[in-house]
């Protein structure tokens, strides 16, 4: 039965462990950036109007093509959203390794996609490329990697 009343908040406190045969439930993507990915606590307006409030075990990621909620004639998908990337193109194995020891000191996660290495935009480590001739540009685009979070040594 459809969801008449758009007013509604549907509470999920936990993922759904097997999406199971989805072939015939219209599929609503959930766009998110990065870091929206992170946030496991707060409301998302679903396009299809569902009101939806985050309630998930801390520690929980969402990642790029997980179910977040599934009902009798939907399923909510979490999608990558675009947002502000740096492409880098390394020209050599070297220069990748270079790259790849830059962004791993800033505890970056990267996504690499044929020749080029994606990574969110930041305006240091564009510098530092610049600096050292390396090709890059800012683009805008969707980034499946996860944003820069808490870490400990």
């Amino acid at each position: 039965m459809p969801n008449t009343d758009q007013h509604a908040t549907i509470r999920i406190s936990c993922l759904p462990t097997n999406s199971g045969e989805a072939a015939h439930l219209k599929i609503v993507d959930l766009y998110m950036t990065s870091y929206e990915r992170q946030r496991i606590r707060r409301r998302i307006v679903a396009p299809d109007g569902t009101n939806l409030a985050l309630e998930l075990p801390t520690g929980t990621m969402l990642q790029v093509g997980q179910v977040l909620h599934k009902t009798q004639n939907c399923i909510y998908i979490v999608q990558a959203a675009a947002e502000e990337i740096l492409v880098i193109e390394p020209r050599n194995r070297e220069e990748a390794t270079r790259i790849g020891y830059l962004i791993g000191n800033l505890h970056r996660d990267i996504v690499i996609e044929e020749q080029e290495i994606l990574t969110l935009w930041d305006n240091a480590l564009a510098q530092r490329l610049a600096r050292e001739k390396i090709p890059m540009r800012r683009e805008k685009r969707a980034f499946t990697g996860n944003a820069p979070g808490e870490h400990s040594h």
